[in-house]
């Protein structure tokens, strides 16, 4: 997992939305930039994110590695396999998970899918009448090569 010298990672310009999708119906997307505050350069940093009931419960939860980002065009046309297969690479695109120098950030992306059943009709673009918050920590990181 991680080490133990000193540093952390920040996690910045964090944003939840729903999205139509034409495979999956609703799907939650929660999206952001993981920021390396530690003196070295971080590789592989994987956030989790949570999703939060009205009482506090965790309803899903869901572990991406950072710098695995799809348009909302994407998200929206792709299957459940496929977007699950493009969000997994812990290299990120372009390596753009691997070596992030200190005080630079990375983008992440979580999808959540198969959301529960809303129990009232809800307007659209509404989130569903279950969920009510989600949260999203840095689960681990490794220290970069030099």
């Amino acid at each position: 997992m991680g080490d133990s010298s000193e540093g952390y990672r920040s996690l910045e310009k964090v944003r939840g939305y729903y999205l139509e999708s034409n495979n999956l119906n609703k799907i939650f997307v929660v999206e952001g930039e993981a920021v390396n505050r530690w003196k070295d350069s971080r590789s592989f940093i994987k956030v989790k994110g949570v999703l939060l009931d009205f009482q506090g419960n965790k309803v899903q939860e869901k572990e991406a590695y950072c710098g695995n980002i799809l348009a909302e065009k994407d998200l929206k046309e792709m299957t459940k396999g496929a977007v699950e297969k493009s969000l997994s690479s812990q290299f990120g695109i372009s390596f753009s998970n691997v070596n992030i120098q200190p005080n630079k950030g990375v983008p992440f992306m979580m999808v959540f899918m198969d959301l529960p059943p809303e129990r009232a009709p809800g307007k659209p673009g509404e989130a569903p009448s279950r969920l009510s918050d989600f949260t999203v920590e840095v689960a681990s990181s490794q220290k970069g090569s030099k």
